[in-house]
């Protein structure tokens, strides 16, 4: 009798990866330093190689049709409700650094014991790469799969949730799996001569934060918000929902004469946004929020999410929009409320040679 495969056995790592279209390793095996486990949800994942048929179309004789070649290959992945989990000791990078670096194309800056920060960065020639591996644990015999080259080319972010989570999605090289790996050519083998074998002890680095305990505050003009400072809380205007999305504009090249894998990566525009829900009010600072986004006024909002409501230091996530030019807002019965609603409102730079729009610590 078979042995069936079942969810709860998976586990997925993430890796940054050194080149284009091989993945990490010491003489064509796979080399797992720096793969990281990642804490992802059930029934949320999903690794696709793309392998399309170029159907045969010349005129045969007859309206059947014959078995086509293969096309251009390439992948998808997508790693939906994942836990944004600080590492539990500031100045640390989390455990999804490898996917945050492949959002922002750009790894951390660190200031040593205090933070590590994600910002846009335009200066490398292709985004960073990285290898997801999707494992079955305690198995070599059922599917096991591997993206060469996963480029992010987007995510988003649900604040005010009962954890916090992100959702990471993009394409790839290519996807090797131990079921076929003996059959694919040296290209699609991505640089190994062995299928990867499960980090045998993985660790996992600090624990679980709610999504609903934190800090929102704003700012006007290019000054960066500061916590405590206009605060947007239940004595001001209190926030009901929130939510970012960031396309980051980064593709994998699948066009050239070579070998019918993706010949390059590349970057194009990207775009932050920020949707906003407020419990209805004639507070000043609502009023004020309401105005600029009729006259088009550009705010900052700063966004701190942690374990406690204040912060503590190693458990504290902080996003920033720069510049966030607020839709004007709809209104809508929500139970014996009304609730404000600025729908997906895009974030911009602070000047033009600038990549400020979106950043993101871990304090």
């Amino acid at each position: 009798m078979p042995l069936f495969n079942t969810p709860h056995n998976e586990r997925y790592f993430a890796q940054v990866q050194s080149a284009f279209g091989i993945i990490n390793n010491t003489s064509n095996v796979w080399a797992p330093a720096g793969a990281q486990l990642l804490r992802v949800n059930d029934g949320s994942t999903s690794i696709t190689a793309v392998v399309p048929i170029t159907p045969q179309d010349w005129k045969t004789g007859t309206r059947s049709s014959l078995p086509g070649i293969i096309g251009r290959r390439s992948a998808s992945w997508s790693l939906n409700n994942v836990l944004i989990v600080p590492s539990g000791t500031a100045g640390t990078a989390p455990d999804i650094d490898a996917l945050l670096q492949a959002l922002f194309w750009n790894p951390p800056t660190p200031s040593v014991g205090i933070s590590q920060t994600y910002t846009f960065n335009d200066s490398p020639v292709s985004p960073i790469p990285i290898t997801l591996l999707k494992f079955t644990h305690g198995s070599t015999t059922l599917t096991q799969k591997v993206i060469c080259n996963a480029i992010c080319d987007q995510a988003s972010f649900t604040f005010n949730q009962n954890t916090f989570e992100g959702s990471f999605s993009g394409t790839g090289f290519y996807v090797i799996d131990n079921d076929n790996f003996a059959n694919e050519d040296t290209t699609g083998k991505c640089g190994l001569t062995a299928f990867p074998l499960e980090p045998s002890s993985p660790a996992i680095h600090g624990a679980i934060i709610p999504g609903f305990l934190g800090q929102v505050c704003y700012s006007t003009g290019a000054t960066i918000p500061s916590f405590g400072t206009n605060p947007l809380d239940p004595t001001t205007a209190p926030i009901i929902g929130m939510s970012t999305s960031i396309r980051t504009g980064n593709i994998l090249y699948n066009d050239g004469i070579y070998y019918g894998y993706p010949i390059a990566s590349g970057g194009g525009p990207r775009l932050a946004d920020l949707t906003l829900d407020f419990m209805d009010s004639d507070s000043s600072a609502l009023i004020a929020i309401k105005n600029a986004a009729k006259s088009k006024t550009v705010l900052n909002f700063g966004v701190q999410i942690s374990n406690t409501q204040a912060g503590a230091a190693g458990y504290t996530v902080q996003f920033y929009f720069m510049q966030v030019q607020l839709n004007i807002p709809s209104m809508a019965d929500d139970t014996a409320r009304i609730k404000t609603s600025f729908g997906a409102s895009p974030a911009h730079t602070t000047a033009q040679a600038n990549t400020d729009d979106c950043s993101i610590k871990f304090t």
